[in-house]
């Protein structure tokens, strides 16, 4: 009868240390282990530039929504969301160009270094008298390369017009 009860209650304290996971020597609670996890995330390197308030180059996780792609480089109140073939980063878009409103109609940004504004000619959206300040600028120091450049070119007419140009990536260069 001894060796039942004894039996008897083995059986019962395995049972219970199985449903409630307690006492069970091969069963720990999940928080009193660490498992590292390495995730690799793939980032893709961006060039904004245009309508925004600060153009570069931008390092980004793939599938972050081009919206906070664009928020890196500050959106502008005169900014144009560009029309993109994915609303997440995908890898196949490198550059983007922001394109504004200029309380009228919709603009794209102009190059800065467009051939036509050396030449002097009319350009869409500029001034004649901005269309000189960079055609001058650029016949004694070459190609604009970065907003600072810009911002020397154009003076006191930058505010007005910087978000209305935009440098190329070939000749953009960072500055410190």
């Amino acid at each position: 009868m001894r060796a039942r009860f004894f039996t008897t209650v083995i059986l019962l304290f395995t049972l219970c240390s199985l449903l409630c996971c307690c006492g069970n020597p091969f069963e720990a609670p999940l928080d009193k282990f660490e498992v590292p996890i390495h995730v690799n995330v793939e980032t893709i390197r961006i060039y904004i530039c245009g309508a925004v308030e600060h153009e570069g180059y931008y390092d980004v996780e793939m599938g972050t929504d081009y919206v906070q792609v664009l928020r890196l480089a500050g959106i502008l109140p005169e900014s144009v969301m560009p029309t993109l073939s994915s609303s997440y980063v995908d890898g196949k878009l490198t550059m983007i160009i922001v394109g504004y409103y200029d309380g009228e109609a919709t603009h794209d940004s102009i190059n800065a270094n467009n051939p036509m504004i050396a030449a002097r000619m009319p350009v869409d959206g500029l001034s004649a008298d901005v269309i000189d300040k960079l055609a001058d600028y650029i016949e004694v120091h070459g190609k604009i390369t970065n907003k600072n450049q810009l911002l020397e070119a154009l003076g006191d007419d930058y505010a007005d017009n910087f978000y209305k140009l935009f440098i190329a990536e070939k000749d953009y260069e960072e500055t410190d």
